[in-house]
Order: structure tokens, then sequence, then C-alpha cells
């Protein structure tokens, strides 16, 4: 018989999961990460479906979705998820999305029904620009960085975790492997003549030699990010803890989803930073003050739009 696509996700997320499992590599990072949500979290009881979500929802003044990419069809098995739609609990609840992502440009089948799952939401804050959803929704959108960049760099200090790393390294870490990234690694590895760790082993294969490591948390992966004489990446989390520790970073932009890094650096004036830009140049010793002021003015910006929509407040935000 023949798979229907949604059969295929499915499939292929447990082929990945039981190679995970029978290897052994995801036990470790599953625990770092529930160690860490567990200490620094403070969170409601677990809900496993939008119907546990309706049966029983918290009763609270104001539901927040966000952020990240809670409207990517690619991530939810080529769907919407009504409950990042927050269509649950009281209508009296304030309803908020803050800097949300679709990843890309939606298909015209997904904005239509994006048109119509928006309709109970009271405030709504995407974290970069997506073209047409203003006039497909019908409603103004604020665009709002990213919630890592709402903190100062300092504010992450206490979840630092120690790692054993060499004085001079660039840092790898990403969702997959190209011909650019390779080619920008290999690049920063000139530039610092230095060991190469790659921080994604299991969606990165690199070309040449490096450390791989896999079995680790956040508070790692900051240490891993801070200690970096360079890192590469085509994450934007990466890219984002790249410019919160002002590190010297180089982006290389997703295949499908890169329009956020795109949007975060232009927004800072950091584009020279994008691999394969014709304005690329790679600085070791960047000039962080107007990047700071830049970053500061739009956090001032995103925390109005949060601390307005928390009190019901219309208005213009930008």
């Amino acid at each position: 018989g023949s798979f229907t696509k949604t059969g295929k996700i499915y499939a292929r997320s447990f082929l990945r999961a039981l190679y995970l499992n029978l290897s052994g590599r995801d036990h470790k990072q599953m625990d770092a990460f529930s160690e860490f949500m567990k200490k620094n979290l403070h969170l409601t009881r677990k809900y496993g479906s939008l119907q546990e979500l309706r049966k029983d929802p918290p009763v609270e003044d104001a539901y927040i979705a966000g952020s990240d990419q809670l409207w990517n069809p690619e991530l939810l098995n080529d769907d919407l998820d009504e409950a990042y739609f927050l269509r649950f609990g009281r209508p009296e609840t304030l309803r908020i999305t803050y800097a949300v992502s679709m990843g890309k440009q939606l298909n015209d089948g997904f904005m239509e029904r994006l048109s119509s799952l928006c309709d109970r939401l009271d405030f709504i804050s995407l974290r970069e620009v997506t073209p047409h959803v203003e006039e497909v929704i019908g409603r103004q959108v604020q665009i709002c960085l990213d919630p890592v960049f709402l903190l100062d760099a300092h504010a992450y200090e206490p979840f630092f975790k120690p790692v054993n790393v060499p004085d001079n390294y660039v840092f790898v870490y990403g969702f997959e492997t190209t011909e650019e990234l390779t080619a920008a690694v290999t690049y920063a590895k000139n530039q610092f003549q230095c060991k190469v760790i790659c921080g994604s082993p299991r969606r990165i294969r690199l070309s040449m030699e490096c450390e791989e490591t896999w079995e680790y948390g956040p508070g790692e992966f900051l240490t891993y990010v801070k200690n970096a004489s360079c890192i590469v990446t085509n994450s934007f989390h990466a890219t984002a803890f790249s410019i919160l520790f002002e590190k010297p970073f180089i982006t290389v932009a997703h295949s499908t989803r890169g329009i956020r890094m795109t949007t975060l650096l232009g927004a800072l004036g950091l584009s020279s930073n994008l691999w394969g830009n014709p304005d690329f140049h790679f600085q070791r010793d960047l000039d962080w003050n107007q990047k700071s002021k830049n970053l500061e003015l739009l956090r001032k910006q995103s925390m109005e739009y949060l601390e307005s929509a928390l009190v019901g407040k219309k208005g213009n935000f930008s």
C-alpha cells in the first residue's frame, strides 16, 4: 500500500526516534534538558493534546503563545495546531502571541486557514516579517525580538555549565549540512587556525577533522558559544546567543527557514555576518557599540508590546 504524506512523516519520526534510542545518544541529552527545566522553569501541569486543554484549561488572566516556529506546518505533521492559536479556555482570557514564527512563507491553503485561526487572538506578534500576513488576517502584526533577547548577556551567567574545551576553537551548530555551511566552517578555521567542535553531529556532517559532541544541555550550549573563538551556524538561536555574547560569528541562512536570520541581522546592522551576502565581511573585532544600541531599542519596543498587550491596551507599538 501507499503512505499518505502524514504517514511518511510519522514513519520518518518513528525511525529516527528508534535509531536514537538504540544508539543511546539521546538519553543523556534528554536528561540534561529535563534537569534544566525542573530546576529553572515554573510549569503548569502537562497537556498532551488540544482536547485536554479544552476539557480542563488552565485558569489564567492571559495566555501567551510563543515563540519559535509554532505556526510552521513542516514541524506539525503538515498542519497548523489550534492549540498554538490558543483556541481553548474562558472567552474573557486575553490571548496573545509573542514572536511566533512560521519559518517561511505559507502557501495559499495554509494562509487561508491562518486567517480563520487568528480570530480569537487579541494581540499578534511575529518574530520576523512574513509577506502578506497582515492583509490575510486583516490585523496589525507587531514584529518582536525572540525572547532570548529580552534578557541581557549577564542574565544567562547563572545557567552556564562547565565543559572541557581548548583555548581556541570554532563551534559549529545547526540543522542541515550544506556546501555553504562547509565553506563557512573552512573559512573560519583558516581565519583562526584552530580545531573545530561540531555541536550537532546528527544533523551536520563535516568533511573535515572535527570533535563531535551531543550529550549536553542548555547550560553547556551557552558555554560552548561563550568560549568559542568563532561560531558558524545555520541555527537562529546559535546566531542569537552569538550576538548576545558579542562573539565573532558567521550565519549561513537555512535553506527553507532563512528569513528569520536575515530579518534579525538586518535589524541589528549585522548583515555583513551573513555568509553569501554580497556585503559579507568577517571581522574578528567587531564594534558592538552601535549593534548594542540597535538591540536595546528593539528590546524596548518588544517589552512595550508585551506589557501593553498584558493590560489589554490596543495601539501601535512600533
